[in-house]
């Protein structure tokens, strides 16, 4: 995988994710089947519901990804910064939520954004010399509230919206998604599920 960058989808949906977990989970089992090494990162900056929403299953695949999850920053000498991830074996599926832990402070967590981009390479992101450790990332960040995690909305290859059965006109998500996003990325995927 040397000189590749990881593909970056990013899944959002209103008001919260509900349905985006499952979704994640099933499209990061798919794509690891064929060899791939997927990370699915909640961009939630603390209280991640990710570990609870995908729980109820009897799937090794998923235990193994629930007991070995890591949190998306650590406290740090100079602040909260973004923690030291690491790739399980190919064909796994990595979990990254920060399911504990106050919120950091705004500056902290655009710090934490950026670094999680320079970390993975990518385009617009720094490119990593010794190749990715995923294939592919999958993020999940809320359709709604503060976009400090604009940056990894912007950097996604694809974005997947999923809209609920009823109550948000298509039009009034398409407004939505080009208002959360700062500017067009010609390269960019978009998708109304």
């Amino acid at each position: 995988m040397q000189g590749q960058n990881p593909r970056v989808v990013l899944i959002s949906e209103f008001p919260v994710l509900q349905a985006g977990y499952r979704l994640a989970w099933e499209l990061a089992k798919q794509w690891s089947q064929g060899g791939e090494r997927i990370a699915i990162i909640d961009l939630a900056p603390a209280a991640s519901r990710l570990p609870s929403q995908l729980t109820n299953s009897t799937d090794k695949t998923l235990e193994r990804a629930l007991a070995a999850q890591q949190p998306l920053w650590s406290d740090l000498a100079h602040g909260r910064g973004l923690a030291g991830h690491r790739a399980h074996h190919p064909g796994a599926i990595d979990l990254i939520a920060q399911t504990s832990g106050s919120f950091p402070t705004a500056e902290q967590l655009l710090r934490i954004y950026e670094q999680l981009l320079r970390s993975v390479g990518g385009p617009g992101r720094t490119v990593r010399a010794d190749g990715p450790a995923w294939s592919t990332l999958i993020l999940l960040s809320e359709i709604h509230g503060l976009p400090l995690d604009q940056a990894c909305w912007q950097s996604a290859d694809e974005i997947l919206l999923v809209l609920p059965p009823s109550g948000v006109d298509p039009t009034q998500a398409g407004s939505v998604l080009e208002a959360r996003l700062a500017a067009q990325n010609s390269g960019q995927r978009r998708l109304a599920l």
